[in-house]
């Protein structure tokens, strides 16, 4: 699990050196590749350790820094339970502060990931449905890419894994 930890937070430094080099020119494919490398090496490391606090919180802030807020919202809820157990005895006022400040950011998010959700139903339940299905899967899935594109990765893959729902309850 450490060596996983280390290895998401080399690719995560090295995609910040790559942007000092390269400025604004940095491509963005070299970007994603990066996160996508961090991401895959935090996970693989939470896998070997569920418990791994440092993958979490790498997981956590890389999916922050990259506005993927129901990620980051799973990511924190995964974390903070883990900070709270090993800081829990801490007479130390700077971890009592860092806590507090996380279970605020836990607090936000969720209620973002619940706004979401409901914004998502409200707009779902006044969509027109077209005739063809064709038009339908075309509908669903430009929502999801507007979903996805809005930092709701794991809303707009649910609601692709589950197309039923959406077609029984509005229609889509």
């Amino acid at each position: 699990s450490r060596a996983y930890d280390l290895l998401g937070l080399a690719y995560t430094r090295l995609a910040e050196l790559e942007q000092m080099v390269s400025g604004p020119a940095l491509e963005q494919r070299i970007k994603q590749m990066r996160y996508m490398q961090a991401v895959m090496a935090y996970r693989q490391a939470t896998i070997a350790d569920p418990n791994d606090d440092t993958a979490w919180n790498g997981l956590f802030t890389l999916f922050r820094k990259n506005n993927r807020i129901d990620l980051a919202s799973d990511a924190i809820d995964r974390l903070l339970p883990l900070l709270e157990n090993k800081l829990q005895d801490s007479t130390n006022p700077q971890a009592q502060a860092f806590l507090d400040e996380q279970q605020s950011m836990r607090r936000e998010l969720r209620d973002m990931v619940r706004d979401n959700g409901k914004n998502v139903e409200e707009f779902a339940a006044k969509q027109e449905v077209p005739d063809k299905e064709e038009d339908r899967a075309n509908q669903l899935v430009t929502l999801a890419m507007e979903l996805d594109g809005s930092g709701y990765g794991l809303a707009a893959l649910k609601m692709l894994d589950e197309p039923a729902l959406m077609v029984s309850a509005h229609g889509l």
